[in-house]
Order: structure tokens, then sequence, then C-alpha cells
């Protein structure tokens, strides 16, 4: 019945197609369905619904999906870039050239790209998950993860590290930091080992390349570079081994003071000294004492006659001490003429005892005296003076004692 479509509109050609019947189930006062530019909803605005239906635009290659509201606060957009979903009017999900984000990207958002996931506050990048996994703020401290290392980090500073099995504590660039592998453990300064642990059971301490110990089995070593200054051990030694070098070894039966591997002197554990060389100097042991024990002693008896002429002292006696002090000298003297005849004690020529004056008598008279001041070599000497050519003098009994003999020593007799 033709008469019951009054108002309705036959296409011809490719025009297009609307329905204006007030009483059809229409979507819009003025809805059309063009072949060339598609569905077109017109006349109403956007956001707007007839009925319940939820309204979508199409719009110059723009899909915009709405809700049932009375704006646009919630939608879906479809663009040539790619689709964008917002939630009062916020962003909170868009996929754009391959790459997706979650969230509000001016707030808290995960991002997904050919880099992995990542996960943002703002623009800062808390974590990555991917080939290198990282937690944390990148441009200060966090954690990195990668397929041949674990590292913390600072920014781009390393401060641990563990990769191929070696750990690494520290700043590796600032040449301060421990180095960790199947070898053993090192620690470094200054970009300079400075101490090791090796896997042998050895442990250094100092730059090996100069002045360091060293401790093993052997004992504890000190080392410069890689001479041997000295070994605490069971053998002790103390000073370098190598040509004309001198050097102390100490082991449980001896003390060597010795050149090179040579012992020198030796002090065995019974307390013997054997020295292989010369004694040269002696001044350092404790001196004499003034005594009555007999050190050396000359007993034969000499005589001198004088000449005349004047005051001439003669050296008639002389002994060379191995040792300074004081010394109690004596000597027994005869004189044929008490008045020209005198006897004196010098030490290396010059006089240094009370000058004896003999009584005129048959016998010897002896005379004593303490004099101090010795030391190692000096000359101990006995002189006299005949002043006329008439006078002759003896002497005899020429001793030197002190309080006690030393060690080891023994009274010698010279003649």
């Amino acid at each position: 019945n033709a008469s019951a479509y009054t108002g309705a509109s036959i296409a011809t050609g490719y025009t297009a197609a609307k329905c204006t019947d007030a009483n059809a189930d229409q979507t819009s006062a003025h809805s059309c369905n063009d072949p060339w530019s598609g569905h077109d909803l017109d006349d109403l605005a956007n956001g707007a619904s007839y009925g319940r239906v939820q309204l979508s635009i199409l719009d110059s290659g723009y899909l915009y999906l709405l809700r049932k509201s009375a704006d646009s606060t919630e939608r879906l957009l479809v663009t040539a870039g790619g689709i964008e979903a917002y939630a009062n009017n916020v962003k909170n999900f868009e996929l754009a050239s391959g790459i997706a984000y979650l969230g509000d990207q001016a707030n808290e958002y995960i991002k997904l790209s050919s880099s992995g996931i990542q996960i943002y506050d703002g623009a800062s990048l808390y974590a990555t998950y991917g080939a290198i996994t990282t937690l944390g703020l990148v441009a200060s401290e966090h954690i990195s993860l990668s397929a041949t290392a674990i590292q913390f980090k600072d920014g781009a500073n390393v401060y641990t590290e563990l990769a191929a099995g070696i750990l690494k504590l520290g700043l590796v660039s600032g040449g301060e930091y421990i180095h960790i592998d199947s070898t053993g453990i090192e620690g470094y300064g200054g970009a300079v080992k400075r101490f090791e642990i090796t896997s042998a059971g050895l442990v250094y301490l100092g730059d090996q390349s100069n002045e360091h110990i060293k401790l093993s089995s052997s004992g504890l070593q000190i080392y410069d570079g890689a001479t041997q200054l000295a070994l605490y051990g069971a053998t002790t030694l103390i000073g370098r081994e190598a040509a004309n070098q001198s050097n102390v070894k100490i082991s449980a039966g001896q003390l060597e003071i010795r050149n090179n591997v040579t012992a020198v002197i030796t002090l065995a554990a019974n307390g013997n000294v054997t020295l292989t060389g010369e004694i040269v100097s002696l001044n350092n042991l404790k001196g004499y004492t003034a005594g009555d024990v007999v050190l050396i002693r000359s007993e034969v008896e000499h005589s001198y006659t004088g000449t005349g002429g004047g005051d001439f002292w003669n050296k008639v006696k002389e002994i060379s001490i191995g040792k300074g002090g004081t010394i109690r000298i004596s000597f027994a003297m005869w004189a044929q003429n008490k008045n020209y005849c005198e006897g004196r004690i010098y030490r290396n020529g010059a006089g240094v005892g009370t000058i004896r004056i003999p009584a005129l008598s048959a016998t010897y008279q002896t005379w004593s005296e303490d004099i101090a001041g010795w030391s190692r070599g000096d000359l101990i000497q006995l002189f006299v003076n005949v002043e006329q050519s008439v006078g002759t003098i003896k002497v005899k009994e020429f001793r030197l004692s002190a309080s006690a003999l030393t060690a080891g020593e023994t009274a010698v007799i010279l003649e």
C-alpha cells in the first residue's frame, strides 16, 4: 500500500537514502547511508543518544566510541596513528606505532615496546623488564640485570657487579674495589692491588710490585718486589740472601750472622760462639776495675845504666792491653844511686803515673798505683831515668791487675 509510506523518498541512481518517516524506528531525524562516504549520523550532537542506543562517530577517518552519557569524558578514540582510551577525560591507554601505554602518562604508567616492559612515574623510568632489566630510578641508585651481568648502579656508575662468576664490590672506575673470582679475593686502592687471598691459601698485603708482606705455610715473608728481605717461620731470616749481603738466620739450634749463606758468627744453643773472622775492635766491652787479680805480668829483671848528660827517660818494659778500664799497675825497682834514679808508668809514650825514687838499699822496693782511662790497644809502659853515668837501675815484676778476669780469660805471663 503505497499510501502507507507517505514522505518516503526513493533513491535514484547513487543518491543517499534517508528515512524521514516520523512513524519509523529511526536513529536520527536525518540518517543516511552513503555508498561513497559510509554511514553518517546527521543532526545529532556528539555524545547524544536516541532511546538507549550507544553512539559512535566515524568522522574523517576518526572513530569515536562513546558511552551513554551527556558528555564525551569516557571514550575510545581510533585514529590513523593508533588507539586511545580516556576515563574522566584523562588518557589511560594508548596503542600507537607498536608501543602500548597503560595508565596516565603524566603520572604512573606502564609502557610496552621492543625495549620491553617499562614502569614510569612521569618522565622518570623506575623499572624495565626486557633484554636488560632495571629496578629503580636509572638516573640514581638502581639494579641492572642482563644476560651477562647483575649490577648495582648509581646512574652510570657501577658499584657492584656479578658477571661470568666474578664479583666486584666498589667503584672499579674509581680504583677502589674488591675483586672475587675462583682464584681468590683481591682488594684494590688507587687502581693498584693492595691485598690478595688466593685459593691456594696465600695472603699478600701491600703492592706486590713494591714493598709487601706474604703469608703462607712457609711463614711470614717481607718483600721488596721479588726480593725477600725477611722470613719469620720455623726458620727466621732477617736480611737478604745474595752476594755481599749480610743477614741473620735463626733456627731451632742456633743463631747465625751470615754473609749471603755463609755463617761468620754462630751462637749455638749451649752458648758457644764461633767466629770465622778476626775481632777488630772491642772498645765497647765493659772495662776493667782495679783489683788484685793478675791479668798480665812480666817478671824478668831488666837493668839500665845511665850515660850521663841530663834527664832522659828510657822504656824498659811494655804491655799492650785488649780491654780498657782502670788497672792496678805495680813494679819492683832497685837503684844504685837514689839521687839520680827514677821510675814511672807511661801510656803510649806519655807519663801518667807518679815518679818513683827508690831508697838506697840492697833489696828491691815495690810500688803499686791504680790508673784509669785505659782503652783497648793502649800500651802500658815502664820508663826509667838515670841522670848520671854513675847510676844503674833495675826493674822486675811488672804486673797489671784487676778485680776479676773476664769470662774465658786467663792470666798471661810474658817473660
